[in-house]
């Protein structure tokens, strides 16, 4: 609310007096949108906006005044018999019953015909006026019992399900607890909207988890179950049972809880949220991130040693997990868990016995592992070895470059360029 101050270079008066003296319709919305600015504030110009509800000449004005009626709220009472007309009267176009409906509860929503207009508009066949009238339920009071009902009646129809959950979603408690039995015991319509209206609620819907959890186990529709997911991820995003119901799914390869946006220049990558869920929980993540690990797609398993390589403060379990992925069947897996135990460097220390034994039996990815095994057995503090041959003496270096294979011989002209003796 603006109070003392000027709006666009006038006060609330001369607003009043712009919207008294122009007849150019475009000039009369910019006095009203600058008057709603106002709130109770510009209650002076509440006759004048009375008025405008009855324009015939512009017809969008009956509109925009009902709005800044609204905008005003409890100080424009006297326009209530006004904006009831306007509702009422059916020949009107929806969106300026719409606007009536919506003004009236931001005005008056004790008043009891107030709230049996509201409350009868959930039955209009107006698409608009319908959403006007579930949203403006919000404002009525949180006693009267029949506005859940009614939006629970709304939340079970296909074309008003969305907007009726975003409501409840809006109501403190009692619309999570409706939203909660929704999932659980609503039809498709239901449940699909309370499942994504929950997605956007975020830790203060916590006692929803559990049933979002257990419902998502059992839920058919693919779309449904995904919403679950993710409003699941929001409300506790290192919830051991969350994080295990994501990992199943990612190992079923089903596909990512995260629609692409229609407004995205690049497509995700492939379970991009998911990975990012995963880093995000940190250990309380690793009973999860193995589930991927033991999956049967290759590629999963990647994405698992893809997660553990950006898990800060990899703990001993965690490197175990890598040694173990270091002699994965698809050479893939291996060379990507072997690089990540080499970038660890000491902190993988407990690789090293095995990393030297993978380097004797695998000849593919021998020299890849003796060099992991190098790097996690160097001195804390000490850099990293690029080759084999970079913890070696010039002598067996130099003699490394007359070997028969290449890239021994391309590691030695690699070392002998990074030393500085000449």
């Amino acid at each position: 609310v603006v109070t003392g101050t000027q709006i666009r270079g006038k006060d609330m008066s001369g607003w009043l007096e712009y919207l008294k003296t122009r007849e150019i319709e475009q000039a009369r919305k910019l006095a009203m949108l600058s008057l709603m600015d106002y709130g109770a504030t510009a209650a002076e110009a509440v006759p004048t906006l009375q008025g405008l509800l009855k324009e015939e000449v512009q017809p969008d004005i009956p509109r925009w005044a009902a709005e800044t009626l609204g905008a005003i709220g409890p100080a424009a009472n006297s326009a209530l018999p006004d904006l009831l007309a306007m509702f009422t009267h059916v020949k009107n176009a929806p969106a300026h019953r719409a606007a009536a409906c919506a003004a009236l509860a931001q005005i008056s929503p004790e008043t009891p015909q107030v709230r049996k207009t509201i409350l009868g508009a959930f039955r209009d066949p107006s698409t608009e006026v319908r959403s006007a009238a579930i949203d403006a339920a919000v404002l009525l009071p949180g006693d009267d019992r029949n506005i859940i009902a009614a939006l629970t009646a709304a939340l079970s129809s296909e074309r008003d399900a969305v907007t009726a959950a975003t409501a409840l979603r809006c109501l403190g408690e009692t619309g999570l607890a409706t939203l909660t039995h929704a999932i659980e015991r609503g039809n498709e319509s239901a449940r699909r909207a309370a499942a994504l209206a929950l997605s956007t609620v975020g830790s203060q819907a916590a006692t929803s988890l559990p049933a979002i959890l257990k419902t998502q186990k059992r839920e058919r529709d693919p779309d449904i179950r995904a919403a679950l997911l993710l409003a699941a991820s929001r409300i506790a995003p290192k919830d051991p049972g969350m994080l295990q119901s994501l990992a199943e799914r990612v190992a079923a390869a089903e596909p990512s809880i995260r629609k692409p946006a229609e407004d995205d220049v690049t497509p995700p990558e492939p379970y991009e949220l998911e990975t990012r869920l995963f880093i995000s929980a940190g250990h309380a993540a690793l009973p999860s991130v193995r589930t991927l690990l033991r999956a049967r797609e290759a590629s999963v398993r990647k994405l698992g040693v893809t997660i553990l390589s950006r898990i800060a403060d990899l703990p001993g379990e965690g490197i175990d997990d890598l040694v173990a992925r270091a002699q994965d069947k698809d050479p893939e897996v291996a060379l990507l868990a072997i690089k990540t135990l080499d970038g660890l460097g000491p902190a993988a220390a407990q690789a090293k016995q095995p990393l030297q034994e993978l380097s004797r039996q695998d000849r593919e990815l021998g020299r890849v592992a003796a060099l992991a095994a190098l790097n996690v057995s160097r001195e804390p503090g000490k850099p990293r070895f690029r080759s084999l041959l970079d913890s070696r003496p010039d002598a067996e270096v130099l003699a490394a470059l007359k070997d028969p294979d290449p890239l021994v011989r391309a590691e030695a002209a690699e070392a002998l360029r990074s030393r500085t003796d000449d």
